[in-house]
């Protein structure tokens, strides 16, 4: 087995707690680094309806990590990412895999997990501000399960969720990932 690539992307010095944000007409651009070179999303290997989507979304440069990435993930690399808030790390791993994914097929291909309900909400957010049709569950405790086995049933193609109501799924057999290829822990280090 292979060694995942790290990017490390100006990390703190200290821990600090980190909460994602939603997108902002060019939120990462405000927050980039001055020196940081920036790299056209034209110029990024993504498809046309995603260089459109994020057209539309007003984004017109890539950060560092969102380019770097790209590159690694679509060439099929394990990633380890380590950003600053506001770097622009939720873009960097939602447009590969929605570069990546079988449009066509009725089965989970990735899965995003997140520390809290709150953050797995963002990521749904996020991921339908990139892609209105995508097709996607959002999965934490505290409500009905029924709703979300109704859904995970119907059309998940991309599932996100917290540690907790994923492993309640999984146990009870609501949800089947066999067949995804692309999982993300967002906010690792509060996961683990």
């Amino acid at each position: 087995h292979h060694k995942p690539h790290t990017i490390h992307h100006e990390l703190p010095t200290a821990r600090q707690e980190i909460t994602e944000k939603p997108f902002d007409e060019n939120e990462e651009e405000k927050n980039a680094a001055p020196d940081e070179q920036r790299i056209p999303f034209k110029d990024l290997p993504l498809s046309p309806q995603l260089q459109q989507c994020v057209a539309k979304l007003g984004f017109a440069t890539a950060t560092n990590v969102q380019a770097e990435s790209l590159k690694h993930i679509l060439a099929h690399k394990d990633m380890i990412i380590r950003a600053k808030t506001g770097s622009g790390k939720t873009l960097a791993f939602l447009l590969p895999i929605m570069e990546m994914i079988d449009r066509q097929s009725s089965e989970v291909q990735a899965l995003i997990m997140a520390p809290t309900k709150e953050l797995a909400q963002q990521i749904g957010k996020d991921l339908h501000k990139l892609d209105p049709h995508a097709k996607q569950v959002i999965v934490y405790g505290g409500v009905g399960m029924q709703p979300q086995v109704d859904k995970l049933r119907r059309w998940a193609q991309i599932v996100i969720g917290t540690p907790g109501r994923l492993l309640d799924h999984l146990s009870r057999g609501t949800m089947n990932l066999g067949r995804t290829k692309y999982v993300v822990l967002d906010e690792a280090d509060r996961i683990l």
